[in-house]
């Protein structure tokens, strides 16, 4: 799998409380960071991460979806660019129809709770959502690459 996926990385209650609060909390931060580090280990990316650049909550309502596209800008070697990209999945899969993560042509778990990591330079898009709404929290961290 071309993603670090971690199931049940947050229990349905942590899940429900980023929904209610739409957003993240320091709490929540250093969990996804604490796991992105090991993600980084256990996928041999070779990132010196400087933190959290940004995060962004989301509902997805019928019809939404997002396009094809990088996190990254046109610039490779731009210090401060996003390195990893994150999504928290914060509703089960069963209760919506489409909206799937797609990375490179491989779908993603839709298991409430799941964090999902990926270099940021990689496709991805989410697909229309069908029925049903979907919530997700996206967090990218910049860095810079090491150097080999």
């Amino acid at each position: 799998m071309i993603a670090w996926v971690r199931e049940n990385a947050f229990t349905s209650d942590e899940c429900e409380q980023i929904i209610n609060n739409c957003g993240i909390n320091d709490e929540v931060q250093d969990k996804i960071k604490s796991l992105v580090d090991i993600a980084c280990n256990e996928k041999e990316w070779k990132f010196e991460l400087m933190g959290l650049k940004d995060n962004r909550f989301h509902l997805y309502k019928e019809g939404d979806k997002v396009v094809l596209h990088k996190d990254t800008p046109p610039f490779p070697n731009y210090t401060s660019a996003r390195k990893i990209s994150t999504t928290l999945q914060l509703t089960d899969g069963n209760e919506y129809e489409g909206g799937d993560l797609v990375i490179e042509d491989e779908t993603m778990p839709r298991t409430k709770g799941t964090l999902i990591a990926f270099r940021s330079n990689l496709d991805h898009e989410v697909t229309a959502i069908e029925k049903g709404k979907r919530n997700s929290l996206c967090v990218w961290f910049s860095g810079k690459t090491i150097e080999e």
